[in-house]
């Protein structure tokens, strides 16, 4: 099934008007260029990015990592560049098995099902 209704043109670019971007979800992981103890960020806690450029390939955001190293009593900190990028996909639609005249959203849910959103106009759960 596709929508033929929607479509997407362009590519998102510039900054974000985001002063403390939170990704949740996103996990940043890197090798400290000193003892080589690898170290995990956790962008739904702690916000690595401030008013970050989206699809700019010439101005990447820096990650900072920092950890401390109990064997050698040593701090270590490091920078590390990322781009983020951000794209938009139309849902794909289907008939709603009730009124029949109105769409119903979903997406797949990446293991052979779908994720549901009810018919805007009846409310109904079914496609």
């Amino acid at each position: 099934m596709s929508n033929k209704n929607i479509e997407t043109h362009g590519a998102v670019h510039g900054s974000l008007d985001i002063k403390r971007c939170y990704l949740p979800g996103l996990f940043i992981t890197s090798v400290c260029p000193e003892c080589n103890i690898v170290v995990e960020k956790d962008c739904g806690d702690d916000y690595p990015f401030s008013y970050p450029n989206i699809n700019e390939t010439d101005k990447p955001e820096t990650v900072n990592f920092y950890h401390y190293n109990e064997e050698t009593e040593e701090e270590h900190e490091w920078k590390v560049p990322v781009i983020i990028n951000i794209t938009v996909k139309p849902l794909e639609v289907a008939d709603c098995k009730e009124c029949k005249d109105t769409k119903k959203l979903f997406v797949s849910d990446g293991e052979g099902g779908f994720i549901e959103f009810e018919c805007p106009k009846c409310k109904d759960g079914s496609i």
